[in-house]
């Protein structure tokens, strides 16, 4: 006899009579005036241990680790909306929005984002939230940032100087291409092709991707170690055509249009780039700085025993 275990969905409270609404809205939690309660922490933990089988749940240390997790997480997010407040720093929703539309263009569509969400157990609340959440953290950085926190020159160079290999701009092709559906097809431009058949022109006619009828099959650039189906063409003489390539996008008959080779870029040609690292770590530096002096100043309660009687189950649908 087998059973299916469904971790995600069946997590409960076992340790104690958690059917008593007194139990369900104790305090386990409370930073200033937020407080967190059994029945949400313990939501929050059913959630952090979506992404693990059975197996690995039956080790305490993870759970363990998720607890501590919601803990922190909670002090960071009260500690940042409160500062927030004081200090009149105000997240739009239209801020958020943009910031959302720039994260859904790492998708191809709607229904890829949405499965994604799905594999990955996500609730797209969930999702949206913790989006708003890095959005105020970032805010906050901002805020704890000085002029005279900007690296000097001598800092960048001294970065350029150790970390060059960050620097160097990767071997690259220009790609044109014709992408079929079928390798008949395919195959009857590619021998077109062989003959003499202006690629340009067939790829405005018959390749499938945006790219064909809009600009002649033009991807751009493609530097080396970015996508698995130009790699093996990186170091392709300029002008040369391919054969089929099967892919998960369909067909393709690929050209290199121009070549770059890998070359080191200059202190000059990174200082804006280098800025930024440097930028961005002196304000999560400021920010952990600052958030530790917020938890040294700010009165926590914490019911390390009842958070400690927070238990995990699981139920089984017989197969």
């Amino acid at each position: 006899m087998k059973y299916l275990f469904f971790i995600t969905t069946a997590i409960f409270l076992t340790a104690c009579n958690f059917s008593s609404e007194k139990i369900k809205d104790a305090t386990v939690l409370q930073v200033n005036t937020s407080q967190l309660s059994v029945s949400d922490f313990s939501h929050r933990l059913a959630s952090k241990l979506k992404q693990y089988d059975l197996i690995t749940l039956k080790s305490g240390s993870y759970i363990k680790r998720a607890k501590d997790h919601i803990v922190r997480e909670f002090i960071i997010d009260v500690l940042t909306d409160d500062w927030a407040k004081k200090k009149n720093i105000i997240l739009t929703p239209n801020e958020l929005n943009q910031e959302m539309e720039i994260l859904l263009k790492q998708f191809p569509d709607e229904y890829a984002f949405r499965s994604t969400l799905l594999k990955e157990k996500i609730i797209y609340e969930d999702w949206k939230r913790n989006i708003r959440k890095l959005l105020l953290q970032k805010k906050v950085q901002n805020s704890l940032f000085k002029p005279h926190h900007m690296p000097s020159n001598a800092e960048l160079k001294s970065f350029y100087k150790n970390n060059k290999k960050l620097f160097i701009s990767p071997a690259s092709i220009k790609v044109q291409q014709i992408l079929l559906s079928t390798r008949a097809d395919a195959e009857l431009i590619r021998k077109k092709l062989k003959k003499g058949a202006d690629f340009t022109k067939y790829a405005k006619k018959h390749s499938m991707g945006p790219e064909g009828p809009e600009n002649g099959g033009i991807l751009g650039w493609i530097p080396a170690g970015s996508t698995d189906v130009f790699e093996a063409y990186i170091y392709k003489p300029k002008g040369y055509t391919s054969g089929i390539i099967k892919s998960d996008f369909g067909y393709q008959i690929i050209k290199i249009l121009d070549k770059k080779n890998k070359k080191q870029k200059k202190f000059i040609d990174s200082k804006e780039k280098i800025t930024g690292i440097l930028k961005r770590n002196k304000m999560q530096a400021l920010y952990a700085s600052w958030l530790e002096e917020q938890i040294r100043k700010t009165n926590i309660y914490q019911d390390e025993k009842l958070i400690s009687k927070i238990k995990i189950e699981t139920l089984g649908n017989q197969l």
